[in-house]
């Protein structure tokens, strides 16, 4: 079991990054999300035949326990969706391209385009991706 279990996690690393290579970070997190919860749900159900439609077992009648699932999918579909629309592609700091700040900012010398003393730079490169540095 534990054979299976660290030969799954390691294929699922190597895919995943593989994915990040090629497709947005946008697209690619929320599916990863998406489906690993899927298959979480529905392979222990499998599994321990939770699934089953008999009708005694049950609360409700079997297509509403049906559509309340395949709802519950869909709302999480959705939910994940809507979460992660609306953002663009900021994979630029991530490859380490600089982000030209706005022109709007200026410094207390009055140079434009500079960025104010008390704002948070963020960190390029594979070690701080994401990370936000303390003020200069």
């Amino acid at each position: 079991m534990l054979i299976i279990l660290v030969s799954t996690a390691i294929f699922q690393v190597v895919y995943l990054n593989k994915a990040l290579e090629n497709y947005p970070s946008t697209l690619v997190i929320p599916l990863h999300y998406v489906l690993f919860t899927i298959f979480s749900i529905t392979g222990p159900s499998i599994l321990y035949q939770e699934l089953t439609l008999d009708p005694a077992q049950l609360p409700l009648p079997p297509p509403l326990m049906m559509g309340l699932f395949v709802g519950g999918i869909l709302m999480t579909f959705l939910g994940v969706a809507t979460l992660s629309s609306g953002h663009g592609d900021d994979d630029s700091a991530i490859a380490g391209e600089p982000i030209s700040p706005p022109a709007r900012w200026s410094t207390a010398s009055g140079e434009p385009g500079a960025r104010p003393a008390d704002w948070p730079v963020s960190l390029p490169g594979p070690t701080g991706a994401g990370r936000e540095a303390s003020p200069e």
